[in-house]
């Protein structure tokens, strides 16, 4: 029952959901957390790369223009109904777009160089399993890289506040996902090595200030936008683990 409703959000969802990019602060944090998944998965000719949980294709797009042969999973039709469009349009010829969950991905052992899954495991309640069969279909000596939202960061913070609120005053919580259980740095890096995966690199990623940057005037937003790009490149490597976002890389041994 969960599940259908992870499933139906995300089907209602994919129409519109470039539309939200025109907020400044929403493009920032896509554009930063995009940027972070490309820089720790360097895609590159040749490689096999599987994007699980790829939505509208918004990286696999990325990933393609490397070159590289890329395949995309999502459990939500609209979505592939979605990224499909975009490929057909943009005419690539090195991407197949399938649906399927990623607790049980259709793919033999060690098929892949490569696999990305970005802001994912947050919306699977069985993420342990979506971690083990990653772990299964990726080559010896292949990436895998996650990036997450983390409860230890401003946003965090806000987000718990704003979940405490709703409770009191008996409203719907902000977000509106029907399950959206956000992780910690420490979490899934002990989940990584529990499945014998080696961390590689960690990373930050987006510093600005919480959702309360959302109901910002425009020219608000976009100051907020200039500051963080600023302060971005200083925070990445050093709070690494007090990013909007957690950004992790691991290599399968």
């Amino acid at each position: 029952m969960k599940e259908n409703k992870i499933r139906e959000y995300f089907d209602e969802m994919s129409i519109e959901r470039d539309l939200k990019l025109r907020n400044p602060i929403l493009k920032y944090e896509q554009d930063t957390r995009q940027k972070a998944v490309i820089e720790m998965l360097i895609p590159t000719k040749g490689e096999l790369i599987l994007d699980v949980g790829c939505g509208n294709g918004r990286d696999i797009i990325i990933f393609a223009n490397n070159s590289a042969f890329c395949v995309g999973i999502d459990f939500s039709s609209g979505m592939i109904k979605e990224g499909k469009k975009a490929i057909d349009t943009m005419g690539f010829r090195n991407v197949h777009l399938i649906s399927g969950g990623a607790t049980n991905l259709p793919f033999s052992d060690g098929t892949f160089d490569k696999i990305s899954c970005s802001e994912v495991i947050e919306h699977i309640p069985d993420w342990e399993k979506a971690i083990a069969e990653m772990n299964r279909v990726l080559k010896i000596g292949g990436k895998l890289v996650i990036t997450t939202p983390n409860w230890y960061s401003l946003y965090g913070f806000t987000r718990k506040l704003f979940d405490l609120f709703s409770f009191i005053l008996r409203k719907k919580s902000v977000p509106s996902h029907p399950y959206d259980e956000w992780k910690t740095q420490k979490e899934v890096i002990n989940v990584l090595k529990k499945h014998g995966i080696e961390i590689d690199r960690t990373i930050g990623i987006c510093f600005i200030p919480g959702h309360l940057t959302y109901s910002l005037p425009k020219g608000s937003k976009e100051m907020v936008v200039k500051l963080s790009s600023y302060i971005e490149k200083m925070l990445k490597n050093k709070l690494t683990g007090k990013g909007y976002m957690i950004g992790i890389s691991a290599i399968k041994k």
